[in-house]
């Protein structure tokens, strides 16, 4: 038995090679078969999982739809933390002891009232009420709380309360209230030159013939086809679509050398739309119709108009007429009726804000004989009376 043993030691030793290839391709059939049980086994699992999806009911058929509400609940407790209503007027304050304003010097927060800064020892000055935007927004806190907004809410800067179409930032810079439709700022302000379009009239004053009845005109006008067409006309006819309405003859003496008389007569002629055009004789001036489009240069309130000149059109109650049409610079002239106010209109707005005069401090005029040209007997008590007048 030990020989045997012995025996196979010493053929193993001699056919390793051998050995390790059988047991690699042994290990390779295991690894095989065990690969096809697994996949049928996943596949029997998964022709159960099926069938048990396919018999499978909902314990509650009627199940709401999740809400965002109390994230955007969250969300908006986070923007706008909860503050404390105190006061006879009901101020609204954060949990804070009192209103507090940053130093100019170290920039930490000091308490209303306070002469100096807790932080750096410097000498403080509070903000004007009428300065005061605890809200940052650009609305001062006094005008939100005399029209009835929150001083602490930046966002209803941007929101329109009375709907006529201007924020509630916009109603503060032009002085008007943000809780009437009616109250808005100027509307001419934001009406801007959206495109002025020229109409050439070919029209032309050539000669004049006397005849027994009068005078009959010659007058060229041009055809849609481009050509040229020569008509003589009495007062009251109708040529190329225009009125003969009046005519005026006109003699210019001109002082040359050789002193010669100019014939500058002039032919009225009146336009399909009524507007009246002076024609000279052998003048060859062509003559423009122009047409201008304007709009409001924001999103609502929104008025278009195209007018021309000598049209009226009205905006926000007030009647406006057009003087001048100028192409060139692209503007408008308008003036109100029946006031007479000159407006200029550009491609831009031109919204003007109002400028508020800030009130004297009366405390300051009190104190003002004593900072301006001082008696010399009353300097040295000066110190002591301005001391006592802002304790």
């Amino acid at each position: 038995m030990k020989l045997s043993i012995n025996g196979i030691i010493s053929w193993v030793r001699s056919h390793y090679d051998r050995v390790l290839a059988l047991f690699a391709v042994a290990m390779l059939g295991f690894t095989l078969f065990f690969l096809l049980m697994q996949m049928g086994a996943i596949g029997q699992r998964t022709a159960q999982f099926e069938q048990w999806m396919q018999y499978l009911t909902p314990e509650h058929e009627h199940v709401e739809e999740v809400s965002d509400t109390l994230y955007e609940d969250v969300l908006d407790s986070l923007r706008h933390p909860t503050q404390l209503v105190v006061g006879e007027e009901r101020t609204r304050w954060f949990f804070v002891p009192e209103s507090r304003f940053s130093c100019t010097e170290c920039g930490h927060p000091v308490p209303d009232g306070d002469d100096d800064c807790p932080f750096c020892g410097a000498l403080v000055d509070p903000p004007p009420p009428d300065t005061l935007d605890h809200s940052g927004d650009g609305i001062p806190t006094w005008w939100k709380v005399q029209h009835g907004l929150d001083p602490y809410d930046a966002a209803d800067a941007e929101e329109d309360w009375d709907g006529d179409g201007f924020t509630n930032l916009e109603e503060y810079l032009h002085d008007t209230d943000p809780n009437d439709p009616d109250s808005h700022p100027p509307l001419i302000d934001w009406l801007i030159v959206d495109e002025i379009q020229e109409h050439q009239i070919d029209l032309e004053f050539r000669s004049r013939v006397r005849t027994a009845r009068g005078y009959r005109f010659g007058i060229n006008y041009g055809l849609p086809d481009g050509t040229t067409r020569t008509e003589f006309v009495n007062i009251g006819d109708r040529v190329g679509g225009f009125t003969i309405q009046s005519y005026e003859e006109i003699l210019e003496t001109i002082e040359t050398p050789s002193r010669r008389t100019v014939d500058r007569s002039e032919l009225t002629v009146v336009s399909p739309r009524g507007d009246e055009i002076v024609l000279v004789l052998d003048d060859g001036e062509s003559h423009v119709e122009r047409t201008v489009h304007l709009r409001m240069g924001r999103e609502a309130p929104q008025h278009t108009f195209s007018v021309r000149t000598d049209d009226t059109f009205t905006l926000d109650d007030i009647e406006y007429r057009v003087i001048e049409i100028d192409a060139s610079n692209r503007h408008v002239i308008l003036e109100t009726v029946p006031t007479g106010e000159s407006y200029t209109v550009t491609p831009e707005i031109r919204p003007t804000p109002v400028v508020r005069q800030m009130e004297a401090d009366p405390l300051l005029e009190e104190a003002h004989p004593l900072l301006e040209e001082p008696d010399a007997l009353e300097v040295e008590n000066a110190d002591t009376e301005l001391q006592s007048l802002f304790e």
